[in-house]
């Protein structure tokens, strides 16, 4: 089983439509193929950030119970730890460094978002020296990466 953190956006694409690759990285984990690494504050930004009014105006079919289900879907999919402790600083972009903390406090190899600063990182040789084992990618190459990975161990 490969171990990822999915950024809150990942979520939220997931909540709203079931095509894409959004989707199918979330079904990755329904079907034990990827283990899912949570912390309280990601649960809070994806309630937030799905309860918006904006959000909800845009996309009708987002309804309470819809977030509901979609939340404790990913609290019981994931493994659900404290928030971690502030071990990197990103200070272009702050909300993202929870992501960051949790996968390298977690040891998890990958973090998986289409947010460019965070996607950036993999581009500074600083990030990838200081942290080797973590690697940032976009859902569809995340996806990727899971059947090639998945391919080999049946083979």
């Amino acid at each position: 089983m490969i171990a990822a953190v999915y950024d809150c956006m990942i979520y939220v694409q997931a909540a709203l439509s079931r095509r894409g690759a959004a989707y199918a990285c979330l079904t990755l984990a329904e079907d034990k193929r990827v283990a899912l690494f949570l912390c309280p504050a990601i649960l809070n930004e994806i309630k937030e950030t799905l309860d918006r009014p904006s959000f909800r105006r845009k996309y009708s079919k987002l309804t309470d119970e819809r977030v509901s289900i979609l939340l404790g879907r990913v609290a019981q999919l994931g493994n659900l730890s404290a928030n971690p402790p502030h071990m990197f600083s990103l200070p272009r972009d702050p909300k993202d460094e929870t992501y960051l903390n949790l996968a390298i406090m977690s040891q998890v190899p990958f973090l998986v978002s289409r947010d460019k600063d965070l996607l950036s990182l993999m581009d500074e040789a600083e990030f990838r020296k200081t942290y080797p084992g973590l690697t940032i990618l976009e859902p569809g190459a995340f996806l990727d990466h899971v059947r090639t990975h998945m391919g080999q161990q049946k083979a």
